[in-house]
């Protein structure tokens, strides 16, 4: 099926590709690493069944950080 039919956004397909620099472009722009496919899978969970643990990283400490400064 293809991402728009999955509900997925831009950042979601990017992780899961594994497309570093448009994961890191996409965070620096607020893309919401919340967002939840139509399985209920985030950026993250995507990233990860791919592997790659930079673009994990880098979406988890993203999110992280939002959550932070929303919470204060």
């Amino acid at each position: 099926r293809r991402a728009d039919q999955r509900r997925q956004t831009v950042l979601m397909v990017a992780a899961e590709a594994g497309q570093r620099e448009v994961v890191r472009l996409l965070l620096e722009k607020g893309a919401d690493v919340a967002q939840e496919d139509d399985k209920g899978q985030t950026a993250v969970m995507l990233a990860a069944s791919q592997g790659d643990a930079e673009v994990r990283l880098a979406v988890v400490i993203w999110g992280y950080s939002v959550a932070v400064y929303v919470g204060s």
